[in-house]
């Protein structure tokens, strides 16, 4: 008798649990509590918040268990200005979506204009225009036709040294370059924010080249002479070359 009980009151134990479950698993796929209400993005400053919903495929009309994070962390990546994302569910009806982009350290002008971030990928311009303080990129030959072909653009890997080389050693320098142009494949024409005064130099020596620059400008800076400037040309072995302008 008492294993009878027992058994009896394990079936019915059992039996409540999986009443339980059923009846807990259609509150859930029915209830309008787990309808998506919300979607949350932050770290998006150069794609528009819509442009990623877009990219999510994720409709008010979807229930939070309805969405797979690998799948929409894969769809949400096919942007090639995001470098990477995290996707959480909030529960009971919100989504959460962490953008991280790449980060642009140049613009190149060609047939198009590009934004070149610090691995020498050229990216697309984004959706939301603001105001960068970066060097621009002239004078490279060719760019559209290599992408097509996915062939190497060597003078993207020259500019990547070159910036990281000034932001490591002269960051006043860095800081006041607005615009690089590529002359021919060995001469190089920097030109500074003040007066828009062309630099001329090669790719020799280029540390040693840099340094006499920052080192110069600043005096030129103190002395307020910059104004009278033309170009400067570093091209020469422990140079610079000073031509002034004529009245």
């Amino acid at each position: 008798m008492k294993i009878f009980k027992i058994t009896l009151i394990l079936l019915l134990i059992v039996s409540l649990i999986s009443v339980s479950i059923y009846y807990g698993k259609k509150w859930v796929s029915t209830s309008p509590l787990f309808i998506i209400s919300g979607i949350e993005i932050t770290g998006s400053e150069l794609i528009a918040k819509n442009s990623i919903v877009s990219l999510s495929e994720i409709t008010t009309k979807m229930r939070i268990f309805d969405i797979k994070t690998s799948e929409l962390k894969n769809k949400i990546l096919s942007n090639k200005l995001i470098k990477d994302v995290s996707v959480k569910r909030i529960y009971p009806s919100t989504i959460s979506i962490k953008i991280k982009e790449k980060q642009p350290v140049a613009f190149v002008i060609s047939k198009k204009s590009y934004l070149l971030d610090e691995t020498g990928e050229l990216l697309p311009m984004p959706e939301q225009i603001r105001v960068y303080d970066l060097p621009v990129i002239t004078g490279i030959k060719n760019i559209e036709t290599k992408l097509k072909k996915n062939e190497n653009i060597d003078e993207l890997k020259t500019i990547i040294n070159i910036l990281k080389l000034i932001k490591k050693s002269e960051i006043n320098l860095y800081n006041n370059i607005s615009e690089i142009n590529f002359k021919t494949s060995d001469l190089l024409v920097f030109y500074l924010y003040e007066n828009a005064v062309p630099v001329y130099i090669n790719k020799i020596d280029l540390y040693d080249k840099f340094y006499y620059l920052s080192q110069f400008l600043e005096y030129a800076n103190f002395n307020k002479i910059l104004n009278n400037i033309k170009q400067i040309n570093l091209c020469y072995k422990d140079q610079i070359i000073i031509t002034e302008k004529t009245n």
